[in-house]
């Protein structure tokens, strides 16, 4: 099945309501860094709602990053998305056979503004999901329900994975409020989702069932990389005068390996000489 994520504006265009399958860019994840079934679940979990939220992001060049961090074997798990349909992300600890524990979800939105967005968010123990409702209802307050879930296979690898969200716009009418709240109250839970590996037509159709809705976006997503030797080396460039002193003393080449995509990266020395003697 291939990964999409549809977008649809329900009722008298009142409540955006978004379905995706993830699936593949799930297994291309988990096949780069090696995940544990714990380390895969909640990293696609991620991904997946990383996804559904960078897709109403405005802007071609928005990013937008979920990192959760807590005190647990899992310690943090990061992903980000951009507007396009573009993720990635890593588990710290992909061996993980516990889970995060407690902590928080720090949320970082870049639109193109002067100053990015970010707000933290205490973790639910009721999950990723159940913790993006409440940073929506409380911090946004904009009455939302997000449905994640991940799809194991006995040897490890992930067949499926889906999300979705519904989100009352602000000027919402309570009749459509009862009749989606009614529609969510009667959809399948996540574990049957996952069984029956449903496409996303067929959520946004339990969704939005006796509603009216207007589709307004279908988009194609993957596990994409951003990363460049030229970003690499604009990395080396941040470095404080006393770690680029230390490597030109050292007089050897530095190899950076890129923590979403494992991707490497050497730099010869007489490349990272010529870049640093240049600074003021």
């Amino acid at each position: 099945m291939k990964d999409q994520i549809f977008r649809v504006l329900g009722g008298n265009e009142e409540f955006i309501v978004s379905s995706c399958v993830s699936g593949t860019l799930v297994e291309q994840a988990r096949l780069l860094h090696g995940d544990s079934p714990t380390s895969i679940r909640s990293l696609g979990e991620l991904l997946t709602a990383s996804a559904l939220m960078g897709d109403l992001m405005k802007g071609e060049r928005a990013v937008l990053t979920l990192e959760i961090e807590g005190d647990g074997d899992l310690k943090k798990v990061i992903a980000t998305a951009d507007s396009r349909g573009n993720v990635k992300g890593f588990s710290a600890n992909p061996a993980a056979v516990g889970g995060i524990g407690k902590g928080d979800l720090l949320i970082l939105k870049d639109e193109g503004m002067r100053t990015p967005y970010n707000s933290v968010t205490p973790l639910s123990e009721g999950g990723i999901a159940e913790t993006l409702n409440a940073y929506y209802n409380q911090s946004v307050q904009l009455p939302t329900f997000f449905c994640l879930g991940v799809k194991v296979s006995s040897e490890g690898k992930v067949p499926y994975s889906f999300g979705y969200m519904v989100q009352a716009l602000p000027f919402a009418k309570q009749e459509i409020a009862n009749a989606i709240m009614a529609n969510l109250q009667s959809m399948p839970p996540a574990a049957e989702i996952l069984e029956k590996e449903m496409a996303p037509q067929q959520i946004l159709s339990l969704l939005l069932e006796g509603i009216d809705g207007k589709a307004t976006s279908q988009k194609d997503i993957f596990f994409r990389c951003s990363c460049s030797h030229e970003k690499g080396l604009a990395l080396l460039q941040g470095l404080s005068g006393k770690e680029k002193d230390e490597i030109l003393a050292a007089g050897k080449p530095i190899e950076i390996t890129c923590g979403f995509c494992g991707k490497k990266y050497v730099y010869p020395f007489d490349e990272l000489k010529k870049v640093f003697e240049k600074r003021p």
